[in-house]
C-alpha cells in the first residue's frame, strides 16, 4: 500500500510540473502564486497488544516433576534415638527392691543383667550389693551450694555450660541418663575443687565422657 502510495504521489508531482513552467522552492511557483503539493497520507500504524501466555500443566507433567523430586533419605541412625529405651525406672526399682525399700512392687523388676550372667568380667553377682552400697552413700556424694566457695564462676556460667552440653548430647544423640549423670558429676566436682573459669569447660567434657 505504500508503494502505491508513492507510486501515486510521482505522478501527481510529475503532472505538476508539467502544467507549472518553473517551480521555485516550497511549492512556491516563479510568478509567486503558490501551488498545493499533496503530500502522502501517512498510514496509521496500531500494535496490538500480544496475547498473554498461559501456562496449562496437564496431569502428565504433574507426575513427571513429583518423580523428579529428590527424596530426602533418613541418615544411618537418624530416627532410632526415639526408639532407644531409658532405663532410669530399671534401676531405680532394682535400687528400691535391694535395699528392702519397696518390698511390694507394681510391676516385675526386668533383669538387664540376666544376660551377662555367663560373663566373669560383668561382675553379676556383685550386682545387689553395688546397688545398696549407692544407696547408703547416696546423701555423702549429694553436692551443695558450691557458688560461695567458688572465687571466679557464678550461676550463669555454669547455666551457659549446661546449654552448650545439651547442645553435644543432642548432637551424639546420647541417653537422658547421660546427661543427667554428667550435670551430676560437675555438680559434685564443684563442690569439692576450686575450679579456675578457663577450666569450666574442661570439666563439662570431662564429666560427659566419664557418664
Amino acid at each position: 500500500a505504500q508503494a502505491a502510495a508513492a507510486l501515486e504521489n510521482k505522478k501527481q508531482v510529475c503532472v505538476n510540473v508539467e502544467k507549472v513552467p518553473a517551480a521555485g522552492v516550497d511549492g512556491v511557483d516563479a510568478v509567486g502564486r503558490k501551488v498545493a503539493v499533496k503530500k502522502p497520507a501517512q498510514k496509521k500504524v496500531t500494535v496490538k497488544p500480544k496475547p498473554e501466555e498461559v501456562v496449562v500443566i496437564s496431569p502428565d507433567s504433574e507426575e513427571v516433576v513429583k518423580q523428579e523430586k529428590p527424596v530426602k533419605k533418613k541418615k544411618e541412625g537418624e530416627g532410632s534415638k526415639k526408639n532407644k529405651p531409658t532405663l532410669t525406672s530399671v534401676l531405680t526399682a532394682r535400687s528400691k527392691a535391694a535395699c528392702g525399700i519397696a518390698n511390694k512392687l507394681k510391676e516385675q523388676i526386668i533383669d538387664i543383667d540376666a544376660a551377662d550372667v555367663n560373663n566373669d568380667l560383668a561382675g553379676v553377682e556383685y550386682v545387689e550389693d553395688i546397688y545398696k552400697f549407692y544407696k547408703l552413700v547416696e546423701n555423702e556424694s549429694r553436692p551443695n551450694n558450691y557458688m560461695d566457695m567458688q572465687p571466679e564462676i557464678n550461676e550463669k556460667m555454669r547455666a551457659i555450660l549446661v546449654d552448650w552440653l545439651v547442645d553435644v548430647h543432642q548432637k551424639f544423640q546420647l541417653s537422658p541418663e547421660t546427661f543427667y549423670l554428667t550435670i551430676n558429676i560437675i555438680d559434685r566436682f564443684l563442690s569439692v575443687k576450686t575450679v579456675p573459669r578457663r577450666e569450666l569447660q574442661l570439666v563439662g567434657i570431662g564429666a560427659t565422657l566419664m557418664a
